[in-house]
């Protein structure tokens, strides 16, 4: 089993800690779609050319982080799940996984819109709305934010916890003056002990 893509990809960073969470032996290879090699590569598995891809076969893939993450989870136990299916919590998860996805979304467009397109082809103010978005969602989860070593899921560790730790990264080092900006005490102080994580620290993109 390989998975492709990098670590700076938040999304194949969340499939990377959900292998790791449950020790299951796979190759990682860390191939960038802006690299024209890489990129060949990545196409010959997924033709929409984005990452992460899991290859499960010579002959067959899964794409997708999400549904990525189901596979890998079908058959563990409930208690185990970082996507849990079922339970009292099953709904605020779906609602909170739903909002943190779409940060992702708006934070990696607003990223290619201002840093990957050619000078000449930048659309400044579509960037800024998309920071926008980002940013009042980044803010609720503010609100919702657990003291330091809690889990924003009741006391359930979760995919919501490495939501949050690899937006948050991912925001340093692509949107560092727009998160610097922001009033997120809560946050930050959560993100200095999840840090220390070791799923967080052994998928660092730095």
């Amino acid at each position: 089993m390989q998975l492709l893509g990098r670590f700076l990809s938040p999304y194949t960073r969340l499939v990377s800690m959900v292998l790791r969470h449950h020790d299951i032996h796979h190759e990682h290879r860390q191939l960038a779609v802006v690299h024209d090699d890489d990129r060949r590569e990545i196409l010959s598995h997924n033709s929409l050319g984005r990452v992460p891809i899991l290859c499960i076969s010579d002959n067959q893939s899964l794409v997708e982080s999400d549904l990525i993450i189901l596979h890998l989870e079908k058959d563990v136990d409930d208690a185990q799940r970082l996507f849990p299916l079922g339970g009292d919590h099953a709904v605020d998860f779906l609602s909170m996984h739903g909002r943190a996805k779409g940060i992702m979304d708006r934070a990696v467009a607003a990223f290619y819109e201002s840093n990957r397109r050619p000078e000449d082809k930048r659309w400044d103010e579509h960037a800024e709305k998309l920071d926008g978005t980002w940013t009042n969602a980044l803010l609720e989860f503010e609100q919702a934010c657990p003291a330091p070593g809690g889990y924003f899921l009741a006391d359930q560790l979760s995919l919501i916890d490495f939501d949050l730790a690899v937006i948050m990264e991912f925001l340093a080092i692509t949107r560092a003056e727009k998160l610097a900006n922001l009033e997120l005490p809560k946050l930050h102080a959560w993100m200095n002990e999840m840090s220390q994580h070791k799923l967080v620290r052994e998928t660092s993109p730095n």
